[in-house]
């Protein structure tokens, strides 16, 4: 899904429209790729579940979410996403659950169950900032496991835990 303009996504609505207590899912089916936010959009996601979503092209970059722009996640969960080669040593792929260079905060939600060669969880080389959330059980080849950080990251009451990589974090 390519988002390129501002925009509002509420998720987790029953079929009424009267109770907003789920989630609404998002599946790659091991074959796609899930948002993609342009640079210069301003994006808010709340109560979505992204899953399952993959880079599908060598030196790629964002299986379940590339973010290029602004974009706010509520209380949403990105989990197993996958790199192509994310069992071959010579693959480039990038932030399997999420890739940043733009502007992302992350409330309360969840990054878990990830893998890529770098950055795992999160691959991030814009400004992260980090609020009530848990990036756990993610994995990569090379470096950043849950997170691999090249700019500013910003956490308040969050946990990073129980991630693996090949070499550092």
């Amino acid at each position: 899904i390519k988002l390129e303009r501002d925009m509002v996504l509420s998720g987790g609505w029953n079929s009424d429209f009267t109770d907003h207590s789920g989630y609404t899912t998002i599946d790659g089916t091991n074959d796609r790729k899930g948002i993609r936010i342009n640079s210069g959009i301003r994006v808010t996601i709340s109560r979505f579940v992204i899953q399952h979503a993959s880079i599908n092209a060598y030196l790629s970059f964002g299986g379940g979410i590339a973010n290029f722009g602004i974009l706010t996640l509520n209380d949403s969960i990105i989990k197993d996403n996958l790199g192509p080669n994310s069992t071959a040593e010579y693959s480039y792929d990038y932030g399997a659950g999420i890739y940043n260079t733009g502007r992302l905060t992350l409330n309360n939600t969840w990054v878990k169950d990830n893998h890529a060669n770098k950055g795992g969880g999160i691959f991030n080389a814009g400004v992260l900032t980090l609020n009530r959330s848990w990036v756990v059980e993610n994995s990569s080849i090379e470096d950043g496991g849950g997170i691999y950080n090249d700019r500013t990251l910003v956490s308040y009451n969050t946990s990073i835990s129980s991630n693996r990589s090949g070499s550092g974090g």
